[in-house]
């Protein structure tokens, strides 16, 4: 989580009256190396209430939402919208909008608000548009190539952490490197043991 995925936050709140940023605890060594506590520091680093964060398993799984809005929406009369950047839409479409018998899936497209139902029947996909910012100097549009930045050179890493979040954090800083300085080895090692 960066200034870039807090300008979508600000975005979205614009908007719509409640907006949460949802993740995960898992960790996937090489793809995914930050537990929900190491993402809610990020976030809370850029100004992210924690009461604005939610803790899931699955992201795209209605039925996680509904049960922790229980308490806070009706299910019945409540929309549920998930974004997902313009970017990783397009490199990575993961959604098809009719099941595989041809049925509407859960999970629609966002068209517009008039024709949403309530998230006890669906809940709709958005994409939302990409904010960019210098890092480095550089105009930079993948998280591959902010991982390469922080793993390299020290003082260049430095520079990066600042652009990412606006100021320094040592303590932050040192857990990003620590993570992200896995080798490509040693993600071999781990697919290779996987598959064991």
């Amino acid at each position: 989580f960066h200034k870039g995925h807090k300008s979508v936050f600000e975005h979205l709140k614009k908007d719509w009256a409640n907006v949460y940023i949802a993740t995960t605890n898992k960790v996937q060594p090489g793809k995914s190396p930050f537990n929900f506590q190491d993402k809610l520091n990020f976030m809370e680093l850029l100004g992210v209430e924690r009461n604005n964060v939610l803790e899931v398993k699955n992201t795209y799984n209605g039925q996680e939402y509904i049960d922790q809005f229980n308490k806070k929406f009706t299910a019945s009369d409540t929309g549920l919208i998930m974004v997902v950047s313009e970017k990783d839409m397009v490199d990575d479409p993961r959604f098809n909008f009719p099941d595989l018998d041809g049925n509407p899936a859960y999970l629609q497209k966002y068209t517009n608000h008039d024709k949403m139902k309530s998230m006890a029947e669906h809940g709709y996909i958005m994409t939302a548009p990409i904010f960019p910012f210098k890092i480095a100097g550089h105009d930079l549009d993948s998280a591959s190539q902010i991982r390469e930045l922080m793993s390299g050179d020290e003082e260049l890493a430095k520079q990066v952490f600042v652009d990412l979040y606006d100021k320094y954090n040592e303590d932050l800083f040192k857990l990003i490197r620590e993570k992200l300085m896995i080798t490509e080895q040693e993600i071999l090692d781990l697919n290779y043991m996987r598959k064991m």
